[in-house]
């Protein structure tokens, strides 16, 4: 993997352990970078009232939409051009299918997407669902859903998204485990 950028995308819908990965490979000393939509929804929600922010107009989704997009965009640009090996929370392919869902239409060009390569995509399972403060999907219904479309949008792109199964264990012995299986498949892809 030395010599090239190499994007490795931990993909997926809410509560799917994108997050707990993430943590476990950056204790390991890998670089790793948090998902750009929960950073700007965080900084979001100490600029609007609680009403504003849990019941978006249409105007104000839009504009999360575009703005979350900007800054994954901006986020893998700058990545593409340096050397090295880095993990990203979710790429412009999710932001895509959220935009899709939620929005019912696409905001951004499709050409940014057959630009982008990214080394290899992981989907982890969905584990239990717990509505958190920056979820936006109402039940672990609507997650599976999102997952599943997520799945599609990578694979009508060209990936293989390598669906990251559950283990038995305590939580920290599940993280572990998951995070050993994608480490496990980058060996044997590079």
């Amino acid at each position: 993997m030395k010599g090239v950028s190499n994007l490795i995308v931990i993909a997926g819908g809410s509560s799917n352990g994108k997050t707990a990965i993430l943590n476990e490979l950056s204790s390991r000393g890998y670089i790793t970078f948090p998902e750009v939509a929960r950073v700007f929804l965080e900084e979001r929600r100490k600029e609007l009232s609680d009403k504003e922010y849990l019941f978006p107009s249409k105007k104000e989704t839009e504009y999360r939409q575009r703005e979350i997009y900007s800054r994954q965009f901006k986020l893998e640009e700058s990545l593409a051009k340096k050397e090295g090996v880095y993990f990203i929370e979710r790429s412009l392919v999710d932001v895509l299918v959220f935009s899709k869902y939620f929005l019912g239409a696409e905001f951004f060009q499709g050409e940014d997407f057959k630009q982008r390569t990214y080394s290899k995509v992981f989907i982890p399972e969905n584990l239990d669902f717990t509505k958190g403060k920056i979820r936006v999907e109402k039940d672990i219904h609507e997650a599976k859903k999102i997952n599943e479309l997520i799945i599609t949008a990578y694979s009508d792109l060209g990936y293989c998204p390598d669906i990251v199964p559950n283990f038995r264990g305590t939580r920290q012995e599940q993280i572990k485990r998951r995070t050993d299986y994608i480490l496990t498949k980058l060996r044997e892809k590079f």
